[in-house]
């Protein structure tokens, strides 16, 4: 794994087994200026797994994890993104790997900023890989991630601003249980022809005209060519066809011929109707072992 050491958005990785791709990408990371940097990483097997937690700088309350994948195009064969899908809940997921990832990891970070004087109230995410070796972090980060949250908060059915107005008020140890839908949802990301390096800007989004409408569906939209989404919502209901292991083509569109012309990337979460036993196949994504990765940290 070779990674840039510093701001690359999300795109700084490259994970592979081609000695001259991986050649290419660290020379290439110092070439950015004078104080780039390159990381060499130790390659870590397994899927990966996302787990949200809130907190109020002394209680971590774990939202359900989820999954994303990172490599563009079908079989992983492309570079790394900023993820190009997602999918809730984990069924495959080790029994207790919550509980552990909380106990083991996100409770001793907040303790240790509640130590220093400087507690912490916000979403921390912990990013982890499901090795053969048992789960390892490989990141943290302080806010909600797409594509991940899409999915995650598709099927919270407690009021999230409850949620988040007792981490802020410090009030979690009081909070009652969260409540969690059954269903599953996953997230698919609609990508610009030539991401992550050079994305093709201004090129509209059609060609889904006619399928049929999905019975829950929501759609995010960012300005941005990269397929990055924000909270904004159109008024009207895109169609889609609602499968946990069959997609629309991501070069089709998620907008009716009736709705007015948008310019951008866009990602489509879908809640499916039943909860699969196994993980669902997305675009460009590979498929999670059938054996459950061992749950010891």
């Amino acid at each position: 794994m070779v990674k840039d050491d510093g701001l690359a958005a999300g795109k700084g990785v490259v994970v592979t087994e081609d000695r001259a791709v991986a050649m290419e990408h660290g020379l290439a990371c110092p070439a950015k200026g004078d104080d780039a940097r390159v990381v060499i990483e130790e390659f870590l097997d397994g899927p990966e797994a996302s787990l949200f937690c809130i907190c109020d700088g002394t209680t971590v309350v774990p939202l359900d994890p989820a999954r994303d994948f990172k490599r563009i195009f079908d079989g992983d064969e492309g570079p790394n993104t900023g993820g190009m899908g997602a999918y809730s809940p984990l069924t495959w997921a080790p029994e207790g790997l919550v509980d552990d990832v909380v106990a083991r990891v996100a409770q001793p970070v907040v303790d240790e900023m509640a130590r220093r004087g400087t507690p912490f109230v916000g979403v921390l995410y912990v990013g982890l890989a499901l090795t053969s070796r048992g789960p390892r972090v490989i990141e943290f980060n302080v806010r909600f991630g797409d594509p991940e949250t899409q999915s995650v908060l598709a099927r919270l059915e407690s009021p999230l601003a409850v949620l988040l107005g007792a981490a802020a008020d410090g009030r979690l140890d009081a909070h009652d249980p969260l409540r969690w839908s059954p269903q599953s949802a996953v997230t698919v990301v609609i990508a610009a022809e030539g991401y992550p390096a050079a994305p093709v800007t201004g090129v509209a989004i059609d060609g889904l005209e006619g399928r049929p409408r999905a019975s829950s569906l929501s759609t995010s939209t960012s300005c941005m060519p990269a397929p990055r989404s924000t909270t904004t919502r159109p008024s009207w209901s895109p169609p889609a066809v609602v499968s946990c292991r069959s997609w629309p083509s991501v070069t089709t569109s998620s907008e009716p011929a009736s709705a007015p012309t948008r310019r951008s990337s866009r990602s489509v979460s879908m809640v499916a109707t039943t909860a699969p036993t196994s993980p669902c196949a997305l675009p460009g994504a590979r498929s999670a072992p059938d054996a459950r990765p061992p749950g010891s940290l």
